[in-house]
């Protein structure tokens, strides 16, 4: 199975105003997220999924260490929690 492009990713400008660039440290694009900055609310939430976008190499890194450190501690087996960040980490590395 293919990996993602490994972090950290930046929002970068584009030649269009209605999109913000994700991109990675090796200058590969990740992913273009449009902002329809012709309508305020809509661009900022154009923005704000770029935001999260280019956080989630940073935030599947941070939920694998915190997931396996409860593992190895065996604390929450069933926790809801730390059941819901095993689901996500499912979901972005392909295993779901």
């Amino acid at each position: 199975m293919a990996k993602p492009t490994p972090g950290p990713w930046f929002m970068g400008s584009t030649q269009r105003a209605d999109s913000v660039d994700i991109g990675a440290d090796d200058n590969s694009n990740v992913a273009l997220v449009y902002t329809m900055e012709g309508d305020v609310e809509d661009a900022a939430t154009g923005r704000a999924n770029a935001r999260l976008i280019r956080a989630a190499p940073d935030l599947l890194e941070a939920l694998e260490c915190l997931v396996h450190r409860c593992d190895a501690e065996g604390v929450g087996i069933a926790w809801a929690p730390l059941t819901a960040g095993r689901a996500a980490i499912k979901k972005a590395t392909g295993g779901e």
